[in-house]
């Protein structure tokens, strides 16, 4: 079998131990936004995507009831502010994620209430204020002006957890049991050794073993119930209404 997932730490838990849980299985790792294409042209036969892009290849399906969610801060997606909120004219995008930008703008919106445009990252270019994510945003100092958490901003507005990306295959699997199986086995193996992948994130980042260690057992969910549909649900119609005013 073979699977895409992100280099960032918060799938750690979900890749480290897959060679041991599969043996022969192939792991490719890109950014969140190449994820659905791999998936798409048959490059791989699950992958954690976006939940966006879930939204909109209706080709695509979830694998069971994983992914990668939290209920509050995660510290990991970010509005990083470099003038007050409310003289902010363009936020620069993340390339990574349609996800992150994609809440981001509904949160400048509906909660933050701020008219913002949202700019293509350029390089090199400044901004008044930029989404930051994975482990870049785990790893930067405070902005000058603050950082929005868009995970805290979500559950303020909402009271639901917000589900960043999921597990999924294509409708035409005929495997989907067994991957499941395989990605559950190897969660469950990686949550029992949280400690040690930790430690191994906190060397490559050069954070402290300590903050790894909460962010990876204590701030991202890795199962999916009830109240990470609602979330996802909401999110879904608010992001398609979205769509259709622009």
């Amino acid at each position: 079998f073979s699977f895409a997932s992100v280099s960032f730490a918060n799938a750690v838990p979900f890749t480290h131990f897959l060679p041991s849980i599969c043996p022969g299985s192939r792991t490719v790792f890109d950014p969140p936004a190449k994820l659905a294409d791999l998936l798409l042209t048959g490059a791989v036969d699950a992958a954690l995507i976006p939940v966006v892009d879930l939204f909109l290849n209706p080709s695509l399906r979830m694998l069971d009831d994983i992914g990668i969610s939290a209920t509050g801060d995660t510290t990991s997606t970010l509005i990083k502010c470099y003038r007050p909120l409310d003289e902010v004219d363009i936020v620069m995008k993340d390339r990574c994620s349609s996800t992150s930008n994609a809440l981001a703008a509904i949160l400048l919106e509906k909660h933050l209430n701020v008219t913002v445009k949202m700019g293509e990252f350029r390089e090199g270019e400044g901004a008044d204020a930029e989404i930051v994510i994975g482990d870049r945003a785990l790893c930067s100092d405070p902005a000058p002006f603050g950082d929005y958490d868009l995970s805290g901003e979500w559950q303020a507005m909402t009271g639901l957890p917000f589900v960043f990306a999921v597990w999924a295959c294509r409708n035409d699997c005929l495997c989907s049991n067994d991957l499941a199986r395989i990605l559950h086995d190897s969660l469950e193996m990686g949550q029992e050794h949280i400690e040690e992948l930790a430690a191994i994130q906190a060397e490559r980042l050069n954070l402290p073993v300590e903050q790894c260690c909460e962010y990876l057992s204590d701030i991202i969910r890795y199962r999916l119930g009830g109240d990470e549909f609602k979330g996802m649900e909401l999110f879904r119609a608010m992001f398609q209404d979205d769509r259709k005013r622009s």
